[in-house]
């Protein structure tokens, strides 16, 4: 049974597909609309960038929603690793939090409210964050055993690919370094965004494997 978090996360990569798929079914009448200054017109094309941020965003929800799911349970069981321990600093659970807590009638629910509060500024598009975050909680390797679940050996490089492209998107326009607007593939942008779900979808089910050995 999938989790909660990848539910979330199909739902998201299933509006940021939509998007795509309209975009790509409404270029095809573009000759017929307003033309911009420069002789074209990117609304449609623009609907392919915003898929992209919508699909990024929707693997970064995945990984932080999914580790705050598991960290109270993993803290019950087995108690605080060097790797969260750390984190939980980071959220600021310091010393004077921890006395509170003893005093709290659901200390976890505050232990797990300073992580989520800490996540929410802590992006998850890097694979060596991923893998930190969830070495932490004793999954050793998630982002490479996920890519070789899916059998695939250039599903992290693609990802990553769109997690770049989402970067030049949100910061400089989607323009390289010349002013000009990057064009979008979205015969390409369609196979990445079925790397993105193929991974998501072995990483949360290598997540549910070790939950059910412990």
């Amino acid at each position: 049974m999938p989790s909660k978090s990848l539910t979330q996360f199909e739902s998201v990569l299933k509006r940021a597909t939509d998007l795509r798929d309209l975009a790509e079914f409404l270029l095809s009448d573009e000759a017929k609309l307003k033309l911009d200054d420069d002789g074209k017109f990117h609304g449609f094309s623009d609907m392919g960038r915003a898929s992209i941020v919508l699909a990024v965003s929707a693997m970064d929800q995945y990984f932080t929603r999914r580790f705050c799911e598991l960290l109270v349970p993993f803290l019950k069981k087995n108690g605080p690793t060097d790797g969260l321990i750390e984190i939980l600093g980071e959220a600021g659970f310091d010393t004077k939090e921890a006395l509170v807590a003893i005093g709290m009638r659901r200390p976890y629910r505050r232990i797990r409210t300073l992580v989520e509060n800490h996540l929410e500024n802590y992006t998850t598009q890097r694979f060596e964050v991923i893998d930190n975050l969830f070495l932490s909680i004793g999954l050793k390797d998630l982002s490479n055993n996920a890519e070789k679940k899916t059998k695939r050996t250039t599903v992290i490089s693609s990802i990553t690919k769109l997690v770049q492209r989402r970067h030049a998107i949100a910061h400089a326009g989607d323009l390289n370094n010349h002013g000009k607007l990057c064009p979008i593939d979205f015969k390409q942008l369609k196979k990445r965004f079925k790397d993105l779900n193929d991974f998501v979808t072995a990483a949360d089910q290598i997540i549910e494997n070790r939950l059910k050995k412990k």
